[in-house]
């Protein structure tokens, strides 16, 4: 059991922020009434919230009694750092900064899980024991592939790719962050272990051949992001994505059809376009394909193919063009059709908790979504309308 008097290792610990918004919820309590019953200012309760301070012993004692919660359950181990998984477009590693911005996320949406209404009522879909060789990988996607009634050469849809995440129990967060933000990512997982919760954060600036891709890799990362993470876990999801929406059947046809061609980067345009994936994947899985007989690959994956690829990268439409007939919907046409498509609970968990927090949270709805604070603000407002 935790002794306030034994917290002198207190940089070890932090709140264990999901427990402690439960009881506010339950108490009626907002963070300016926590704050008064603790004797400290509103911005202090703020950093204990997002583990950027540790109330001093006095102060967990005063916040425990105001929570009726014990000092054991109140303070956690701060090694439960969340879990962080994504690449940036051009499949690069996260960088140390780009980490520590994911992982700040993290935080925050340890925050806004006690106001997700589904939260409590469904646990984790997890892969029991996650592995990167290919028969285990094959058997994870053939698993699913079944659950879906798709044929050996079928490639999912985009509406079954996001019925998968969430029947995982991951909770989406569709945002728009630009085709060309510095440091922003067409997806991202966050992993809490703590509460062994999922967050999904889908940038609908991705483009739309490149979509059923990324939600395919971020399903397999909340399978097994839990276990794998880092390059293991980057090699898991990108082999589960590859063979889910390209699967060996309809990547040997496309394999045939680029040896039969004088133009095989035509054909692999061809197949890509008409199972609604791009052309790197169509290019990657027949390539694969070709690795596994041990014959030659097809020649089409050179470093200039990747160039005009990614120089092509802002012409070719994203999915909010798809969804909302523009790069920049309004805020309203946004929460809207993203709530429906993507059916996420977070835009309400988000006016949920700005209204227990007595009003509007620009600051913390910046940081959550990762987006700039004029984008903040305005969602921040609409948020706090609908719950009106």
């Amino acid at each position: 059991m935790t002794k306030v008097d034994d917290l002198r290792s207190i940089g070890r610990l932090m709140l264990n922020a999901p427990l402690v918004d439960e009881a506010m919820v339950r108490l009626g309590l907002n963070q300016a009434a926590l704050a008064d019953a603790c004797g400290v200012s509103r911005e202090a309760v703020s950093k204990w919230f997002a583990g950027d301070s540790i109330p001093r012993p006095a102060k967990v004692r005063a916040l425990a009694a105001a929570l009726g919660l014990s000092i054991d359950k109140l303070v956690v181990r701060e090694g439960a750092e969340p879990v962080v998984a994504y690449r940036t477009h051009l499949r690069e590693p996260l960088t140390g900064k780009a980490k520590a911005k994911a992982q700040e996320m993290g935080r925050h949406f340890r925050q806004l899980q006690p106001f997700v209404e589904g939260s409590r009522l469904f646990s984790q879909r997890f892969l029991k024991e996650p592995a990167v060789d290919d028969g285990y990988v094959h058997r994870a996607v053939n698993t699913l592939r079944t659950s879906l009634n798709l044929g050996p050469a079928e490639s999912p849809s985009m509406e079954q790719l996001i019925e998968l995440i969430i029947d995982t129990g991951a909770f989406i967060v569709p945002v728009i962050w630009g085709k060309e933000k510095v440091g922003h990512e067409n997806a991202l997982t966050v992993y809490l272990p703590e509460s062994q919760s999922t967050w999904v954060v889908l940038s609908l600036s991705a483009g739309q051949d490149d979509f059923k891709y990324w939600l395919a890799h971020e399903l397999g990362h909340c399978l097994s992001l839990h276990k794998l993470a880092d390059d293991a876990g980057e090699q898991f999801a990108e082999r589960f994505a590859q063979l889910f929406v390209f699967p060996d059947a309809l990547a040997e046809q496309c394999l045939a059809a680029m040896r039969s061609s004088t133009n095989p980067l035509e054909e692999a345009s061809y197949f890509a376009g008409r199972h609604g994936v791009s052309v790197v994947t169509a290019v990657k899985s027949a390539d694969r394909i070709a690795a596994d007989r041990g014959e030659a690959l097809t020649g089409v994956a050179t470093e200039s193919f990747y160039e005009e690829w990614n120089r092509n990268r802002p012409n070719r439409p994203t999915v909010a063009a798809q969804l909302f007939e523009s790069d920049a919907p309004g805020v309203e046409i946004f929460v809207e059709r993203a709530s429906a498509v993507f059916r996420t609970e977070v835009f309400d968990a988000i006016g949920r908790l700005q209204k227990a927090q007595g009003g509007h949270s620009p600051a913390f709805v910046g940081t959550l979504l990762n987006v700039d604070l004029s984008q903040a603000l305005e969602l921040s407002v609409y948020l706090s309308k609908r719950q009106a």
